[in-house]
């Protein structure tokens, strides 16, 4: 319960504000180490639940990183294109840095065995009619 309230959070704050905030991030990375640690001790042992919990977080935030850093650099030539075109930069983010921390997060709560989900496939299609009704409809 404490996981879904963590979630509707973060969803409330960034669909309202377009941020994760550092505070909500900090809590989450403690809440996912524990929930990560937990779910995995009673596998694998404390130890090996807490490094799966750990490794997860890394790699979550890594990969989100790595996204980060290149849409640092479609941004810089977004704005070079706005400005050659007389425009002002409105510095608009292709990815926010708090994107990155919830990626972490979420790594901390799967571990590293969720990679094993990766080999099930699933259908994307609702998810790009939900992204494009979004940015058509849009008030």
């Amino acid at each position: 319960m404490i996981v879904l309230i963590y979630f509707g959070i973060i969803t409330v704050i960034d669909l309202e504000h377009r941020l994760i905030l550092h505070p909500t991030s900090v809590a989450g990375a403690i809440l996912g180490f524990i929930v990560g640690t937990f779910i995995y001790s009673k596998r694998d042992g404390l130890l090996l639940g807490a490094g799966w919990s750990l490794l997860g977080g890394a790699i979550g935030f890594g990969i989100m990183f790595l996204l980060y850093k290149i849409g640092e650099l479609v941004a810089r030539y977004r704005a070079r294109k706005m400005q050659a075109a007389g425009q002002n930069d409105d510095e608009e983010e292709a990815l926010g840095g708090g994107d990155v921390y919830l990626a972490g997060v979420l790594g901390l709560m799967l571990g590293l065995p969720i990679i094993s989900a990766l080999m099930t496939f699933i259908p994307y299609g609702p998810y790009y009619i939900i992204g494009a009704s979004l940015i058509l409809f849009r008030p």
